[in-house]
């Protein structure tokens, strides 16, 4: 075999590697996580599980309702639970000089109601491999820890927290 058919050959290899290379990573599957802000806490919920986020609306409170249910509201025809994640995880929450404007709701996809957080603010949307999302047990609010940009964040269950 000549010198440049050797390194033909070599060239080839290289991009054999490559287009492996890409490949492989074309072939990772990534989930988007927005950061929730609710007074001093920040949380992760993962955007999938969310089925719209709209600006607060007013509410009506629900006699004799559980502590943790802020009221009903009305978004876009439908009467919407919104309720208190702080009451619901026990957290000790203090007033944040968070803007009104930045205030949200956060609907999720439920299958039988229709029910949302209120949340001060939405501030950012990470996109991170589903292999290194926390697995959790179906059973606590708080499916685990995760470390993004050297900061760490508890990923937030909505299944669990809205069965």
């Amino acid at each position: 075999m000549t010198e440049s058919a050797t390194t033909d050959s070599n060239h080839s290899d290289e991009i054999q590697q490559t287009s492996d290379e890409q490949v492989e990573l074309e072939l990772v599957d990534y989930e988007e996580l927005m950061m929730v802000h609710i007074g001093e806490h920040r949380f992760l919920v993962q955007v999938n599980e969310a089925e719209k986020v709209v600006r607060p609306q007013p509410l009506t409170a629900v006699p004799m309702a559980p502590g943790h249910l802020l009221g009903v509201c009305n978004v876009h025809g439908l009467v919407v639970c919104i309720v208190d994640v702080p009451k619901i995880l026990n957290l000790k929450v203090k007033k944040t000089d968070c803007p009104v404007e930045r205030q949200r709701f956060v609907l999720y996809k439920h299958p039988r109601m229709k029910v949302g957080m209120k949340v001060d603010e939405i501030s950012q949307v990470f996109q991170v491999r589903k292999d290194s999302l926390p697995v959790g047990d179906g059973q606590h609010m708080i499916r685990g820890t995760m470390e993004i940009q050297g900061n760490h964040y508890r990923l937030l269950d909505l299944h669990v927290m809205f069965q």
